[in-house]
């Protein structure tokens, strides 16, 4: 009985955490069919850049809008980067994430 109370701790790093939230990102003023990059860098200042990126994606573009979905976010600040590989389209952004879903829709000026 023991050796499981000590184990069940352990256990819940294994299990989803019911306040993961996730955060819907919308672009648009895409002018081609290209994807669309998107990162989600951890807001916190923070010297080393592999612990500041939080995830990364590629979007597909349907009639001028991407669209891309990060899952499993714990709540905090994110910057979002979304940039049109080849060109120098690029648009950044902070965002609060609660405990919920978070949207955001950005604009690629091309």
């Amino acid at each position: 009985m023991r050796r499981l109370a000590l184990t069940l701790p352990f256990l819940a790093f294994l299990v989803p955490s019911a306040h993961a939230a996730q955060l819907d990102v919308t672009i648009d003023g895409v002018t081609d069919n290209v994807p669309v990059r998107v990162l989600l860098l951890d807001a916190r200042a923070n010297q080393n850049m592999h612990d500041h990126v939080r995830g990364a994606q590629t979007a597909q573009v349907s009639d001028h809008v991407a669209r891309t979905r990060f899952l499993g976010l714990p709540a905090g600040e994110y910057d979002v980067v979304a940039y049109h590989p080849g060109s120098q389209a690029l648009s950044e952004h902070h965002v609060q994430v609660g405990q919920d879903t978070a949207s955001l829709k950005l604009s690629l000026g091309q």
